[in-house]
């Protein structure tokens, strides 16, 4: 298998990538929203629009890097049926 697709998959398949990020963005999230409600305005909508702008983040690297892996995966097949027909094509010039 390719050295970038297993680069890809480890970093989708990351703990701290599947699970710990999103926990830490929904915790921002919940503390802002209750410091905006309750006590702090500002610091509660810094802390909601951090938690907004990690979660954006989070998403297009993670599609970014699916996208890059189906990519790899696309082209390493092609290249496989590439040499497939060179192969039966010289066989069939012989």
């Amino acid at each position: 298998m390719n050295p970038d697709i297993q680069k890809i998959d480890r970093l989708l398949n990351a703990t701290w990538f599947k699970k710990v990020f999103p926990i830490i963005i929904v915790l921002l999230y919940a503390i802002g929203i209750v410091l905006m409600i309750f006590s702090a305005f500002a610091q509660g909508l810094s802390l909601w629009f951090l938690s907004t702008v990690f979660g954006a983040l989070l998403l297009y690297v993670k599609r970014t890097q699916e996208k890059k892996r189906a990519d790899l995966l696309r082209m390493e097949e092609e290249e496989r049926a590439y040499q497939a027909r060179k192969k039966a094509n010289q066989e069939v010039e012989n």
